[in-house]
């Protein structure tokens, strides 16, 4: 076994203890040895205990413990009487069980809701730095590190900790006065919509003539993080579409429509991406840790429904009111209008929740006839319910962002067979191990 790379960089992992959230119970490891792992977002001792991961003053570290660093470090009650379902999910996947891992945690587990409480659960993980590559590793997140630092888990606690304050409000519009007459109306700014295969992830991207808008910035296996890091050919075998389309525009956001790092990971892999990306929306509501990041600072803000005007066509956003909370029902969905066409964009936010959701203009969503649709959560089983009508049969668009997860299984069968048989043109690639750009509609 060879010696692991030490980590030179001006962000090293601190010595012996992480405070740390949960991000993914299932995540599958970007570096050797590729394990699915316990994917946690942490801050250091020091900085936990100050709270300066409140005012964008602390490094913030990704950790990926592999789940059988997990059982042999014992976690201490109640926190292994909360892993040890996902620790039997991960034995009976390994003994060859077929049916779909769930993602979706509780409430009290969800680690970034800001309701007013003053105490939230936080884990305390213990290790020590290993000289050779182990089952986890960890490394500082948006700052550029290359290598993670590997680690042998002591220990995971649930401890008590303070609760993350919420970034600001996006500013309302302030409504523009009415616009003098013009001899002929001005040429439109074309307008393009593209979807991108990103493995176990989802990333879509609108632009309108300069400006570009990010519509979730993740991805996940096939894609690795190495492979992202290697960068285009020639200097790398990587290719990335969205690399290409986003270099001619002169101004980009982003909005992440919820939590998990699988919809906005990009933002780690390349630090030039967050550095171009102007403002980062999330859900109003939310207070996701790795975006307390210093290197962030200034661009994250917090918004409920709202519109963005794209010339002649709008993008429509909606907080979600589900009628029973956990971490994918915290979120954004958009809808596009363009043209007379109809394009969605729900997250991991299922078909089956609008109707019951709080949301008006989410309960209205219901049976619209879409011309395209990015799947919610990945094609899980969970989307084949009430999927929206193919505005033109065999023409509409259903669109897979999945990947090859062992455990996940995305996009699984029923999914697929529900969107075909609603009249779509379905459009998943799970194998593709660079990000390719899809037009929609």
């Amino acid at each position: 076994m060879t010696d692991a790379p030490r980590n030179k960089n001006a962000y090293p992992l601190p010595k012996g203890t992480l405070y740390a959230r949960l991000d993914q119970r299932y995540a599958i490891q970007d570096y050797a040895p590729d394990l699915p792992c316990l994917r946690l977002v942490g801050v250091s001792a020091g900085d936990f205990q100050a709270r300066a991961f409140n005012e964008a003053q602390a490094e913030v570290f990704l950790l990926d413990i592999a789940w059988h660093d997990v059982c042999r470090s014992r976690p201490h009650d109640p926190l292994w009487e909360a892993l040890r379902p996902s620790f039997r999910r991960y034995l009976e996947q390994d003994a060859g069980r077929d049916d779909e891992w769930d993602d979706e945690w509780d409430d009290e587990w969800d680690g970034n809701d800001t309701d007013a409480q003053a105490v939230v659960p936080w884990i305390k993980v213990r290790y020590r730095r290993a000289r050779r590559p182990t089952g986890s590793y960890g490394y500082c997140l948006f700052q550029g590190v290359r290598t993670p630092t590997y680690l042998h888990i002591m220990s995971l606690q649930l401890v008590a900790g303070p609760a993350i304050t919420p970034p600001p409000l996006l500013p309302l519009p302030v409504p523009a006065p009415a616009p003098a007459p013009v001899p002929a109306p001005p040429m439109a700014t074309p307008l393009s919509v593209t979807a991108f295969h990103v493995g176990q992830g989802m990333c879509s991207l609108i632009t309108h003539g300069q400006h570009g808008l990010l519509l979730d910035c993740g991805a996940g296996t096939p894609i690795k993080r190495p492979a992202y890091l290697a960068g285009p050919a020639p200097a790398g075998p990587f290719i990335n579409d969205l690399h290409t389309a986003i270099q001619p525009l002169s101004t980009l956001e982003a909005i992440v429509s919820h939590a998990d790092s699988d919809h906005w990971r990009l933002l780690d892999w390349d630090p030039a991406l967050a550095a171009g990306v102007g403002r980062i929306i999330v859900p109003v509501g939310l207070a996701p840790l790795p975006f307390k990041s210093p290197a962030l600072a200034g661009k994250v803000v917090a918004a409920g429904d709202h519109t963005v005007p794209l010339g002649t066509a709008t993008l429509s956003v909606m907080r979600t009111a589900p009628s029973c909370a956990d971490s994918n029902g915290k979120a954004l969905v958009a809808r596009l209008s363009m043209d007379g066409q109809t394009l969605l964009f729900p997250g991991d936010y299922h078909y089956n929740r609008f109707a019951s959701d709080g949301n008006p203009s989410i309960k209205a969503l219901v049976g619209v006839p879409c011309d395209a649709v990015v799947v919610p959560h990945h094609g899980s089983d969970g989307s084949k319910h009430a999927v929206p009508p193919a505005a033109v049969a065999g023409v509409s668009k259903a669109f897979f962002s999945a990947g090859n997860h062992s455990g996940y299984k995305h996009p699984r069968a029923t999914s697929l067979a529900a969107h075909a048989g609603a009249g779509y043109a379905v459009i998943s690639n799970t194998l593709l191990a660079h990000i390719a750009a899809q037009p929609l509609p």
